[in-house]
């Protein structure tokens, strides 16, 4: 993007000029900081369900699987 095109896209939003003035290290790292707290509770609770899920699959497909024949 060349400094032309930039500039028309600033004054044609004027929003957009204020909030890239504005947007900080002291307004992105409190941002990023509860980015990757979600981030890590969500990969915490997906091992937990994706182990559920294998369970109950493990679970089902056994009662599923039909009763191995014995040889008398």
């Amino acid at each position: 993007m060349d400094t032309h095109n930039l500039v028309r896209l600033l004054n044609s939003s004027p929003l957009l000029s204020v909030l890239l003035l504005y947007a900080g290290p002291d307004q992105i790292l409190p941002l990023m900081s509860v980015i990757g707290a979600i981030f890590g509770v969500l990969l915490v609770f997906w091992q937990r369900f994706i182990g559920l899920v294998r369970r109950m699959s493990h679970f089902f497909a056994s009662r599923l699987r039909p009763a191995a024949k014995k040889k008398v």
